[in-house]
């Protein structure tokens, strides 16, 4: 996931319109009778509170964006999403719009992840609304085909379809007598209008398809089940309540220790590391600052200063759109004692960037 992702946890709203439009299409209980409706990763509960039930949870970790929520919806939860159990499982809808990211660990995605966890909480004649990029719901037909009856697969209308690529699966718990998928009534080959540059095919798939467009428009047809008894719980605190109870233990202590500011590099001490230092370490600790300073000994002693510089590069080009990417580059500048002052850049750059001035370094 891209760092400016990474930094906001992954988390893409569901555009309000879009929600308003997708719950015309269910039918709340009549007679008052009690329906639920659960997002596990509701933000600000906006999305959520559109629907048609009279019960509506909500879970999320940020504390900001659960104190909004709090005002919308009729329970909220601040937890993670993956550690939240419920005594009763049986939600009329069950509406996911998870984070847009792979663990670094397991590899899995977490759309992917969600479905496995969440989809066991619908109700037998309850519906599963997910909201997710389109190479991840495509790439998965498998798991759907299985867990799932398909109801119905849109992207979003242009221009949102541009920002990420999402679609919207809607699909309930599959039955035995439930007939096979049929995705083809749901795809096309017409290329959108405003495909995003992310929006890729895979080595599997001989020709790229796209859900058709999200209609403009919307009639009554999925009728939300009555449900009883929803309750949610963490299983485990979050990590702003456990951090004060460990603190002034002596774990917490060896934390702090590790992490406090080293003292100032003594070249006239060895430097002692776990591994071999490799170039590119020496790189990456020149151009952090950390190794700035005196190098060397005798008439070879010279300064040294690093950084890392951006500068962009056209990587394509055609009649109608030009693509630029903003690359990084190292850069040193030495002083000798002979006054000289030479600037150095990284050898991968060189290709990009010319400039007769400065010494190439690999």
């Amino acid at each position: 996931m891209r760092l400016a992702a990474e930094v906001k946890l992954g988390y893409y709203p569901t555009p309000l319109h879009i929600a308003t439009l997708l719950s015309q299409a269910f039918v709340p209980p009549t007679d008052d009778q009690p329906a639920t409706a659960l997002d596990p990763f509701c933000g600000t509960g906006e999305a959520l509170a559109q629907f048609p039930a009279p019960l509506t949870f909500g879970v999320d970790l940020d504390e900001t964006r659960i104190q909004e929520a709090a005002t919308r919806l009729t329970s909220t939860l601040h937890a993670d999403a993956w550690a939240v159990k419920t005594r009763t499982k049986g939600a009329s809808l069950v509406f996911l719009n998870p984070p847009y990211m792979q663990d670094p660990i397991s590899r899995e995605r977490q759309e992917i992840r969600a479905v496995h966890t969440y989809l066991p909480w619908v109700h037998p004649h309850g519906y599963l609304v997910l909201i997710a990029p389109r190479s991840v719901v495509l790439y998965n037909q498998a798991l759907f085909n299985e867990r799932l009856r398909l109801l119905a697969l849109w992207r979003f209308p242009d221009p949102d379809y541009a920002a990420f690529g999402q679609v919207i699966l809607i699909g309930q718990p599959r039955r035995a007598s439930d007939p096979p998928n049929d995705w083809s009534r749901w795809l096309t080959r017409d290329i959108p209008n405003d495909k995003p540059d992310n929006d890729h095919t895979w080595q599997d798939v001989k020709a790229p398809m796209w859900p058709r467009p999200l209609p403009t428009s919307l009639s009554p047809e999925w009728p939300l089940p009555v449900t009883l008894g929803f309750t949610l719980r963490a299983t485990r605190p979050r990590p702003d309540q456990v951090i004060p109870l460990l603190a002034h233990t002596p774990a917490w202590d060896t934390l702090v220790a590790q992490s406090a500011p080293h003292d100032t590099l003594d070249l006239s001490r060895p430097i002692h590391t776990p591994l071999t230092l490799h170039r590119g370490h020496l790189a990456t600790l020149l151009t952090a600052g950390r190794l700035t300073g005196a190098i060397g000994t005798g008439p070879e002693r010279h300064l040294v200063r690093g950084r890392t510089m951006p500068y962009t590069v056209q990587t394509a080009e055609t009649e109608d759109k030009r693509v630029e990417e903003t690359r990084f580059r190292i850069e040193l500048t030495t002083v000798h004692p002979d006054g000289t002052i030479r600037n150095w850049h990284d050898v991968a750059a060189a290709a990009d960037i010319t400039d007769d001035t400065e010494e190439e370094v690999s």
